[in-house]
């Protein structure tokens, strides 16, 4: 379903900003388009908005006191007529301050239960493809910082506040935070741009990889992400992987077992070169995701399963140490230096690795003593002792 958001002046354009993001987050299927967001530069502005406006489904009009008689808006608001569903978004005024022509649709206010009624019109008009729990709770993790945005619901002097360092939202759980993340994974995923990238960290990709038909996943991503100038998967060493057992709460071997079927999954349903993935001798201290202009970060201590810790989304900005460019550098970048690549294929036969996938990982230089970014488990000398012993020479 398309649902095209229209806005005159200032205040209206940031209303209609954090209108698509909310809907986004929340309503994941539906695609929502606004002029100063989606339009392409050196695009036809004029037909461009046209086109949108016939094929939208429903069309959001952001109405606030200074754009109440706006020719645009009301030009709009006339296109919009002809949708199936036309609500006017009131931001701050009452209904008997409405043009005449609106005045006859039924309106949403800018305050929580106004929001949340109109999020719940534009999924009963897809079709109720969200279930109202999932709704509601999604509801509650966004509509804070939609709030703020819209009606400045803070207090004055936290107004003047803004995030340091790039972070865009705080959410108390990865699936939260992944859920407003989904906007970012999608629209890299679909982007032409030379300067495309995704790049995931993790024990295994199965936190990413979890919802209904109807979440994007990040497979969904990599499917259109799939040459290693732009992908990086960057993977726990199954050989180590019961370290992290006790504390995700998961039996022994399970979690070698889901690294591994990530592995067969990327390798053989969705045929990633083996070029774009590489093996950890250390379980991440923060699981992550990055785009060319956000990333996820799901930070967790030892003793909690990552899915339970808060994550934060971070965005570049033009300073070189915002959070951002400290985990492109020390997380992303040296990980992959010292990851494990790949061997294809398999041409082992021993029973150690018959129940594995036909790949093995390649050795690190066993000389190499910087060993990334990650929580090292080198001290395994039944994975590692080779290296130690070669490390205990140079040390003597």
């Amino acid at each position: 379903m398309n649902v095209f958001i229209s806005w005159s002046k200032d205040k209206s354009r940031e209303t209609a900003s954090s209108l698509r993001e909310l809907i986004k987050g929340c309503l994941a299927p539906i695609n929502v388009w606004t002029s100063h967001v989606d339009m392409e530069a050196g695009t036809k502005w004029y037909f461009e908005i046209e086109n949108h406006l016939e094929k939208a489904s429903v069309g959001i009009v952001c109405i606030t006191a200074e754009n109440l008689s706006s020719p645009w808006l009301l030009f709009e608001a006339g296109a919009m007529l002809k949708a199936k569903n036309l609500i006017p978004y009131l931001v701050g005024i009452s209904t008997d301050k409405l043009p005449g022509p609106l005045k006859q649709y039924q309106v949403c206010t800018a305050d929580r239960d106004g929001t949340l009624k109109l999020l719940k019109a534009l999924d009963l008009a897809n079709g109720s493809v969200i279930e109202k729990e999932i709704l509601e709770t999604r509801f509650d993790t966004f509509w804070p910082t939609a709030d703020h945005r819209i009606n400045g619901a803070m207090h004055n002097n936290i107004n003047k506040i803004q995030y340091p360092l790039g972070v865009e939202g705080i959410f108390k759980n990865r699936s939260d935070g992944y859920d407003w993340f989904v906007q970012y994974l999608r629209a890299e995923a679909e982007s032409q741009g030379p300067n495309k990238r995704l790049w995931i960290i993790g024990s295994s990709l199965q936190g990413f990889d979890v919802g209904g038909a109807n979440r994007y996943t990040i497979f969904d991503a990599i499917e259109k992400v799939r040459t290693p100038q732009c992908l990086r998967v960057l993977l726990t060493d199954p050989d180590i992987s019961h370290y992290r057992e006790k504390p995700e709460e998961k039996g022994k071997g399970q979690i070698e077992q889901e690294i591994l079927a990530s592995l067969k999954k990327l390798m053989e349903t969705y045929k990633v070169p083996t070029d774009c993935i590489k093996l950890y001798g250390g379980t991440p201290t923060v699981s992550a995701i990055a785009t060319s202009t956000h990333m996820l970060l799901n930070p967790y201590p030892y003793g909690i399963p990552a899915h339970k810790c808060f994550s934060l989304i971070v965005k570049k900005t033009s300073d070189d140490s915002d959070i951002y460019n400290q985990y492109i550098e020390a997380h992303f970048e040296k990980g992959w230096k010292y990851g494990k690549p790949l061997a294809m294929p398999l041409k082992m036969g021993n029973e150690q690795h018959k129940d594995k996938p036909e790949f093995l990982p390649q050795e690190p230089d066993p000389l190499d003593t910087t060993f990334g970014a990650w929580a090292d488990i080198a001290c395994d000398d039944r994975v590692y002792n080779n290296r130690h012993v070669l490390l205990a020479q140079q040390v003597k």
